[in-house]
């Protein structure tokens, strides 16, 4: 096969790895792996529900056997602008819009999606906290025939030392981290819908636009 579309199958199958196996088995040498599955706030849908750090995981423990092209959450129908994860996860980097994507339908995806930024770990807690039912969607490209690897470590526990991640002894970076915390806090934390929050951060990054502070 050259193309294998799923709109919603590995949530209800037991066994996520044999699934997966079964699908890059059967794709040919650059055939394409597309899904939209359930992400969040699908209870009692399926077995499971899916962090798109899992597909980045994934890709990246299999890595040069297939390639992650897209991977964002979005809901089913597009109410609220989606999030690209295009450089969220420091192993991933790819192009947004998707370079296997059209021309014609980057608009629609500049349209729809918010690509990586400083504020996607807020985003991402104010759709946590909306309880809105989101869908992760990804684009996967198989380069060669390959056993899969299974064997997985979320990245973000690879990728950052206990120093990075709770700051270090010296006043500027204890200030710094303070700072950070305490902003994304009081967006948190700050009385008005998470939904209205998410869309008003969304609305000011569109404003910023190619000015937008850049995940490092």
């Amino acid at each position: 096969m050259n193309f294998v579309f799923e709109g919603g199958t590995i949530e209800h199958v037991s066994n996520t790895g044999s699934y997966l196996k079964n699908v890059f088995f059967l794709l040919k040498p650059k055939g394409i792996y597309c899904f939209s599955i359930p992400c969040s706030g699908w209870f009692e849908h399926g077995f499971f529900q899916f962090s798109p750090t899992f597909f980045a995981d994934l890709t990246s423990a299999n890595s040069p056997n297939i390639t992650l092209d897209y991977l964002c959450i979005n809901h089913g129908q597009l109410k609220i602008r989606g999030l690209a994860f295009n450089s969220f996860y420091k192993r991933t980097n790819f192009d947004f819009p998707p370079k296997l994507a059209i021309s014609k339908s980057h608009r629609f995806y500049n349209k729809s999606y918010q690509s990586t930024s400083l504020a996607t770990g807020t985003l991402i807690c104010l759709l946590n906290n909306s309880s809105v039912p989101l869908d992760v969607m990804a684009v996967i490209q198989k380069n060669q025939d390959f056993s899969l690897n299974m064997n997985l470590i979320q990245s973000i526990y690879q990728d950052y030392n206990l120093a990075t991640t709770v700051g270090k002894s010296e006043p500027s970076t204890k200030n710094n981290l303070i700072n950070k915390t305490s902003l994304k806090s009081f967006i948190l934390n700050f009385p008005v819908s998470s939904l209205i929050k998410y869309r008003l951060i969304i609305f000011i990054l569109r404003i910023l636009g190619d000015r937008a502070p850049k995940k490092s």
